[in-house]
């Protein structure tokens, strides 16, 4: 691939014409935005994430334009589209920060990656009902639709030893509790069995 200058004016442009190509490629760096599991506006690229957007980037080209755009002191500005809607509201604990103590870049973006049907950015979205308890892997495989068999994930259980008080315990450590009102999908789950007694 040739690395020019041209690549970057053409993101501008293409940003800035509101046609299809405008939406498509609105639509990707939103997909890579969730792929990063980034909760502030993707566009403005902060050095401790530059990593992750070179990890992101390999398989997104507006993404690694906005990027090298970065690199280049350049500011990309939309001229009908507010910034602040790319960013995602209400993020209490995000689980970007959790996961970059354990995991590199390139990690990360695969974390979640083949369940659209329910992505995380917030540890919230796993906190049960009452607020302080992680939900199951169970539970959350049944909310990401993913199958029943095979073993629990990786990262999962790296989140379980980083947020729980005790491998014994579904409790969170008091700095994980929610004090918003928690994901309501979880309201419709059977709550996390404290001993492994209780069907989930």
């Amino acid at each position: 691939m040739v690395v020019s200058t041209t690549g970057i004016m053409n993101l501008c442009t293409v940003l800035n014409n509101h046609n299809d190509a405008t939406f498509i490629t609105l639509l990707r760096l939103r997909q890579a935005q969730l792929l990063m599991k980034l909760p502030d506006c993707c566009f403005s690229v902060q050095p401790r994430f530059r990593s992750l957007y070179m990890a992101a980037s390999r398989s997104n080209l507006a993404l690694f334009y906005l990027l090298l755009a970065s690199d280049f002191y350049i500011n990309i500005k939309l001229d009908q589209i507010d910034r602040l809607s790319f960013s995602v509201k209400n993020i209490e604990f995000p689980l970007l920060d959790i996961w970059l103590k354990s995991y590199n870049v390139a990690s990360i973006t695969r974390i979640n990656n083949k369940s659209s049907q329910f992505p995380l950015m917030d540890l919230s979205q796993l906190i049960a009902r009452n607020g302080s308890s992680l939900m199951t892997w169970k539970q959350y495989r049944t909310l990401a639709r993913l199958s029943r068999k095979g073993p629990k994930a990786k990262w999962f259980t790296q989140l379980e030893r980083s947020g729980l008080v005790s491998p014994d315990s579904r409790y969170l450590l008091p700095e994980y509790r929610s004090t918003q009102s928690t994901f309501y999908i979880t309201r419709f789950l059977t709550p996390p069995s404290q001993d492994g007694r209780q069907k989930e």
